[in-house]
Formats: C-alpha cells, sequence, structure tokens
C-alpha cells in the first residue's frame, strides 16, 4: 500500500526483513515453474498496486522517483523470473519432457506417490510454509532489499537538480577552454560538444572528461527515470549518429 512518503515506504521496505525465499526451487522442474508462476503473479500484482493506485496521480515529484525505482526493482525481478521459467519451458535438455512421461502411463501412481514423497521431503527439510500473504510479504521485501540502493547528492536534492560541480571543475581544467567559466555559464553549454575547440576535443584529458559527462547523465536518468528505457534509446541513438 501506499503511504504518506513514497521514500519512507521503499526505505522501510527495504528494511524491515533481510531475508526471505525468493523461489522454492524443489527437485522437480513442475514444481520449479509453479513456484515461479506464483512469484510472477505477486510481482505483477505488486506493480500494478503502485502503478494503478489513484492516489499516486498527484505525487510529489520526490515521492514520484522513489515509487518508480520501486517498480523498476519489482520489473527487474519479474523479467529474470520470466527468463528462468521461459527455460524451464524451452526444455533444452528434455528433462521437462521426461518428467512429464514418468507421470503418465502403467507407472503414474506410483511416479505421483514418488514426486509427492520428494516434495513433502524438500519443504521438510527448507521448512517452507503454504503460500500466503507472509511469503508475499517476504518475496517483495527480499526483493528490494537485494537491490542497489539509489542515492542522490544533496545537491540533487532527491533527482530535483543535476550535481555536476566535479564534471565543472574537470572542465576548466583542460587545455584550451576559458577558465574563468562559472558553474551557471558551464551548466547551459555543457551539451554543446561541438563548440569546443578541435585541440581541445583531441587532447585525452578532453576524452576521459566527455566519458564522464556521459556516465553522470546516464545515471542521473537512471536514477530518476528508472523506467524509461534508456539502453533502447541510446542504442537508437547511436545506430543514428
Amino acid at each position: 500500500a501506499l503511504a504518506a512518503s513514497r521514500r519512507g515506504a521503499a526505505r522501510l521496505a527495504k528494511a524491515a526483513l533481510k531475508s526471505g525465499r525468493t523461489c522454492a526451487m524443489s527437485g522437480t522442474l513442475l514444481e520449479q515453474a509453479r513456484n515461479l508462476h506464483e512469484d510472477l503473479e505477486i510481482l505483477e500484482k505488486a506493480m500494478y498496486r503502485e502503478l494503478g493506485d489513484p492516489a499516486t496521480a498527484h505525487l510529489k515529484r520526490v515521492d514520484e522517483v522513489a515509487r518508480d525505482q520501486v517498480v523498476a526493482t519489482l520489473l527487474d525481478a519479474h523479467t529474470q523470473r520470466a527468463k528462468r521459467l521461459a527455460a524451464v519451458y524451452e526444455d533444452g535438455d528434455g528433462a521437462r519432457r521426461e518428467e512429464i512421461q514418468a507421470m503418465s502411463g502403467s507407472t503414474v501412481f506410483s511416479a505421483f506417490y514418488d514426486q509427492l514423497k520428494l516434495l513433502r521431503d524438500y519443504h521438510r527439510k527448507h521448512n517452507i510454509a503454504p503460500p500466503s500473504e507472509v511469503y508475499e510479504r517476504e518475496l517483495l521485501v527480499d526483493v528490494l532489499e537485494g537491490a542497489n540502493e539509489q542515492t542522490f547528492t544533496g545537491e540533487e536534492a532527491e533527482g530535483r537538480y543535476l550535481d555536476m560541480h566535479a564534471l565543472h571543475e574537470a572542465y576548466i581544467n583542460l587545455k584550451g577552454v576559458d577558465k574563468e567559466t562559472d558553474y551557471a555559464s558551464y551548466l547551459k553549454a555543457a551539451a554543446q560538444l561541438a563548440n569546443v575547440p578541435k585541440p581541445t576535443a583531441l587532447t585525452s584529458g578532453y576524452v576521459r572528461y566527455v566519458k564522464s559527462l556521459r556516465d553522470y547523465w546516464e545515471g542521473f536518468l537512471t536514477r530518476t527515470q528508472p523506467l524509461l528505457p534508456l539502453a533502447d534509446i541510446l542504442t537508437k541513438a547511436t545506430a543514428a549518429f
């Protein structure tokens, strides 16, 4: 559920529980598939709750960013599990087909009870409780706990502003640029790379500066717009260039 502060909700969720079952991977592929389907459904419901709640329509920018970071983390976990489930259904080594075949024919009942015993032994060994709201909560917290925390500097003010002071310092130390360029002027001209004198653009220091500039901008977009398909946009832009 949405809290008054989305940032607070995300941080509390991450700190609430450090361990949790992410997917009960038993010895049978059919059980693995069932568990993965269950996880996917839980993650889909969680993303819908975050994005489908009418209360999110008028969030403050800082809370919207925190909400999107949570959704992006859930989406990444969903993608990883979907790939694992696809691999089970693709059945590259034929193990799933053999498992299904073993559950048919004249030995169907003995195969069924053998599988039932394996499942009971596995659940008993790993102390796995039946699916419940507790597991759903533990899965979501475990996913959020395992995510890389997307933090901002004080200057960035939770994603509202850029913090390019280090880049400004690197820029004015380049050969051939105006050493008197103040920070405000630098921000206006930072994207105008074509205006940089050619002798400066050919130096190794400038190449390192441009790489740092790109890394910062990509990182800032990833933190402030985590649901943006940035990789696809950059791939298309690179191809067009």
